[in-house]
């Protein structure tokens, strides 16, 4: 057995089945995986942003585990770079973390040039069920 598939229980096939299907799809398209402190490499792919297209920063269920320096760094990077977007160079900032409200995690999405932030669904932590709003709400 591979190592990311070690940190499934046996009692959850269907996520063991959905780890599966997303390896195999970042096999497929050639997902490079890199090594670093998230800070650090947020900073650098920020440095060369392209106009003419979004950039959008996503990650789910790690921002949890992640040092208060470093999400305190993550959130000096995104103002800054949001306060350097603009409609040709659109940011975007989606994740599915842990919300308010006890078992439910949030997916919300903020948006720059305005700064604008949407909750976009509710669901449970692995994804087995999702409430969507459409960032109606939030």
């Amino acid at each position: 057995m591979r190592a990311p598939e070690s940190y499934i229980w046996p009692d959850q096939p269907d996520r063991l089945q959905r780890l599966t299907a997303g390896i195999t799809l970042a096999r497929q398209i050639g997902v490079k995986v890199e090594m670093a402190d998230a800070a650090d490499w947020l900073k650098q792919q920020f440095s060369t942003r392209p106009q003419g297209v979004a950039t959008v920063l996503f990650h789910t269920v790690m921002w949890q585990y992640l040092p208060d320096r470093t999400k305190e760094d993550i959130r000096k990077l995104l103002i800054r770079a949001g306060r350097e977007s603009s409609r040709n160079q659109p940011l975007a900032w989606l994740r599915y973390e842990p919300g308010d409200r006890e078992g439910l995690f949030e997916l919300r999405l903020t948006t720059w040039p305005d700064g604008h932030e949407r909750l976009l669904a509710t669901g449970h932590p692995h994804g087995a069920s999702i409430n969507w709003y459409g960032g109606g709400e939030g």
